[in-house]
């Protein structure tokens, strides 16, 4: 099988069964004659209410296709990034001819994409090079305009990669006027060596246009390591912390944090969808790498940080909890909204026992479900429902180096 779908469509699976993420522009902008454009399929869905106008854009003229080409082609999910963020890439060299393509609708679907994630911490990697079809600068206004707060907030970082002097400039000046606060969370890229010192490259599709742009500014693509000293507990085979059968525990990282956050946590808000500072997360795994040092106590640092270092702990373990060579076990699931019986009884007698192997690996998944099932059951006041849990967690228990 092809590891790389398998990969995509395992995350689409598992996050189904979890179900059981300035004045003088406007003058600029709005003068001059009005471009032709296609008949939009957004025009016969206005005055719909809110949900219902949802469904009509995706559903549009085209049976969905647009839809899926955005959430599949054009902003892709590739994992979380070095600090566990969700990261989505954004490829401006597969955008759509104006022409054929609605762009009213397409802006509406790439919001109902970013909706998925914005109410969590998330980075987004733009790549701005060997766009065949560009949109206008009216267009481009429109969409940052819209890019209201709840999609700014928890934007934590956006990398623009190979940005031409066009895009800087009217970037620049955009954020001055609009938002001189969200202008600091982006980042001008040059090459994909220097967008690897900020995210994980290996976990993005990088489209074929791009590889070629960036071969005019550099020879070679060069990863920097960020293995660094040996570890006692982060990045260490599982079997060596746990032993084969699990006869040596949780390791403390597991234990400390499930421990506190049943204990603590069960009723906060969005819990596993914050990133505390890297340098918090920093400081708590120096103090269990410290000889000496078993356990951190998480009353000092809260809740987030107990959570952000178990997802931590569980991305960075040298083989994912879940292989790829179980993708295609996930994918032969049923369907969890049409047989939710059938599909419980496939992953309580067919997955489990295939993922329990080594033994040590079934104990860490009582530990970790447990605690994720009493989350979910209070989502009423967490917010955290289990279709939310998977969107978090699912970065955390697989990984592919072929990220299609």
């Amino acid at each position: 099988m092809n590891p790389g779908n398998g990969f995509a469509d395992f995350a689409k699976k598992f996050n189904q069964f979890g179900n059981q993420l300035g004045n003088n522009f406007k003058r600029v902008f709005n003068e001059g004659p009005a471009a032709p454009r296609p008949v939009s399929s957004s025009d016969d869905v206005l005055g719909l209410a809110a949900e219902a106008f949802r469904e009509a854009t995706i559903e549009g003229n085209d049976g969905g296709e647009l839809a899926t080409y955005v959430n599949e082609k054009l902003v892709c999910e590739a994992g979380v990034d070095y600090d566990s963020r969700p990261m989505l890439v954004f490829s401006a060299c597969r955008l759509l001819n104006p022409d054929v393509v609605d762009y009213d609708r397409l802006l509406n679907l790439i919001l109902f994409r970013l909706e998925d994630f914005v109410e969590s911490d998330y980075t987004i990697v733009l790549f701005a090079a060997n766009a065949r079809y560009k949109p206008t600068v009216k267009w481009m206004y429109t969409a940052y305009r819209r890019l209201g707060r709840k999609y700014k907030k928890n934007l934590k970082a956006l990398y623009i990669v190979h940005p031409s002097k066009w895009v800087q400039i009217l970037m620049t000046a955009m954020n001055a006027v609009l938002s001189p606060k969200f202008a600091r969370k982006v980042q001008w890229i040059d090459t994909l060596s220097e967008l690897a010192q900020f995210v994980p490259i290996d976990q993005i599709n990088i489209p074929p246009e791009v590889y070629q742009f960036n071969a005019t500014k550099e020879a070679e693509i060069k990863i920097p390591s960020h293995t660094g000293p040996s570890s006692r507990f982060f990045g260490v085979p599982l079997e060596q912390l746990m032993g084969m059968h699990g006869e040596l525990g949780l390791p403390p990282p597991v234990a400390d944090a499930v421990d506190y956050l049943y204990t603590h946590a069960l009723s906060v808000q969005d819990l596993f969808r914050r990133s505390p500072p890297s340098t918090t997360l920093q400081k708590v795994r120096n103090q269990y790498e410290a000889e000496g040092h078993i356990s951190v106590t998480y009353a000092v640092w809260g809740e987030h940080v107990a959570a952000a270092i178990l997802k931590t702990w569980c991305r960075e373990l040298p083989q994912p909890i879940i292989p790829a060579h179980y993708y295609e076990l996930i994918r032969q699931m049923p369907d969890p909204e049409l047989q939710p019986e059938q599909s419980a009884a496939y992953v309580r007698d067919v997955v489990l026992p295939a993922l329990s192997d080594p033994p040590c690996v079934a104990l860490l998944l009582a530990a970790l479900f447990g605690l994720l099932r009493a989350i979910s059951d209070h989502s009423g006041g967490n917010n955290m429902t289990s279709g939310r849990l998977a969107t978090a967690w699912a970065p955390n228990f697989v990984r592919s180096s072929q990220p299609d």
